[in-house]
């Protein structure tokens, strides 16, 4: 018996259903939005050579046919460049890296909770003879300081963080809106 035949199934109201019902996004549309600004537009590169190879492929490759031969002949342009321009293209490169961190800080933080700030907050704080041990005993102590802290000073860390929360969501559909404007 097919679910479709099933006359308590309407597909009209299923259908509007997962139309309407907002989805989380994947992790493939959250690499993509993070590192093109708009849709369909250029890839924020993070590398000098990136840049280089970007800005100067198409006018290299003209009508060839072996990209492989004209990223070979573009790595020698680049080796040989003056200190001058290739600053310019590491500063290019430096700030589209600081553009994908803020980016991609904007979308972790969408997902902090209480225990993961207090963590965050606390782990720097714990004693080096703790430290020295790793991060597994750092994590235990500090797990055992959050279940001493009590509903007060618990409920402190969960404000703060549906703050910070509250503004990387609007930050995040801040960067996906202007994704989608494009």
């Amino acid at each position: 018996v097919s679910v479709l035949n099933c006359p308590l199934f309407d597909c009209k109201m299923f259908s509007s259903l997962f139309a309407t019902a907002s989805r989380a996004l994947s992790t493939s549309m959250r690499r993509r939005i993070i590192t093109h600004p708009k849709r369909g537009g250029d890839k924020l590169t993070r590398s000098a050579f990136g840049v280089f190879v970007k800005k100067n492929y198409a006018a290299a490759a003209g009508t060839s046919k072996k990209p492989m031969k004209v990223i070979a002949a573009l790595r020698q342009k680049f080796a040989s460049l003056s200190s001058a321009k290739l600053q310019k293209y590491k500063a290019v490169a430096a700030q589209n890296r600081r553009v994908i961190r803020k980016r991609t800080c904007a979308f972790k933080a969408t997902r902090i909770n209480p225990y993961s700030l207090f963590l965050k907050t606390n782990f720097t704080k714990a004693p080096k003879d703790i430290h020295a041990k790793g991060f597994g005993a750092v994590a235990k102590h500090l797990n055992k300081q959050w279940k001493a802290l009590g509903k007060a000073g618990k409920a402190t860390y969960a404000n703060r963080a549906a703050n910070i929360r509250k503004a990387a969501v609007a930050e995040r559909d801040r960067i996906v809106a202007a994704y989608n404007k494009a």
